[in-house]
């Protein structure tokens, strides 16, 4: 097995040549890229103010009514009789 090996060695290793390219798609050279830069991090925004507790607790309660009415919205459209819509006329050739 090791003698097959190190025969095929040299055509594994010319199929590697082709690595670069993801999706048929060749990589772009790094020398075409530029110069890298990195973010100042001073520049990153202060974290947002924390909600308060109560105004959560609204956004909960209310969130919840809303959910409630959906879900008895869907209720009735579940119970109401459906009929089929009529048949589309046929598409005449011009």
């Amino acid at each position: 097995m090791r003698p097959l090996l190190i025969a095929f060695a040299p055509l594994l290793c010319a199929g590697c040549i082709h690595v670069p390219e993801i999706g048929g798609m060749a990589l772009p050279s790094p020398e075409a890229q530029g110069p890298i830069s990195y973010r100042s991090l001073g520049d990153i925004p202060d974290a947002p103010p924390a909600t308060s507790a109560a105004m959560s607790d609204s956004a909960i309660r209310l969130l919840s009514e809303q959910r409630g009415l959906t879900e008895s919205a869907a209720g009735q459209l579940r119970t109401e009789p459906f009929s089929d819509p009529a048949p589309t006329p046929p598409e005449y050739p011009f």
